[in-house]
């Protein structure tokens, strides 16, 4: 069966119009003006957002409560354990959102000090984020990085040894 010269030209239109909408979807997502949030507010003198608690409500894991988590993330249970005895709790706990893995690392670098924590370093690889913290008897692992669906932060928390 042939089609008409009208029909395929109604054809190509419409594959052409479509390719143009979902191009702008995905141009706008990239672009960061889709629903893609950013935890950081550019200042003149560094990214981090000083006002970062007014733009981003701030949560506790329930198992450690001094470690904030954004409030907008969704804790992962299949990607999470806790083990808790007498003395010690340790875990890996895993979120995830649609938020910039920059933000959320500047979340960290702002709120953890608030927390008592010790920031010890921080690097990125490769667009992935790493922080290290310490508090007492315990040491704070956190990782953010952005996966195809969405972003991932990975929380392992443990106690400190002497080496």
């Amino acid at each position: 069966m042939s089609l008409h010269f009208p029909m395929k030209l109604w054809l190509a239109s419409a594959a052409v119009i479509a390719m143009s909408s979902s191009c702008a979807v995905i141009d706008k997502m990239s672009s960061g003006m889709g629903t893609t949030p950013d935890y950081t507010t550019q200042s003149s003198s560094t990214n981090v957002s000083s006002a970062i608690n007014a733009t981003s409500p701030v949560a506790f894991l329930p198992e450690f409560d001094d470690i904030p988590v954004p409030a907008e993330l969704r804790r992962d249970e299949d990607m999470s354990f806790v083990y808790e005895t007498t003395g010690v709790s340790l875990g890996v706990v895993t979120y995830t959102g649609f938020y910039k893995p920059k933000g959320i690392a500047a979340f960290y670098r702002n709120e953890m000090p608030l927390n008592a924590w010790k920031f010890i370093n921080a690097f990125t690889d490769s667009g992935r984020y790493y922080l290290s913290y310490v508090k007492d008897t315990r040491s704070c692992i956190i990782t953010v990085e952005e996966t195809t669906m969405s972003t991932k932060l990975v929380i392992k928390i443990g106690p400190t040894t002497s080496l």
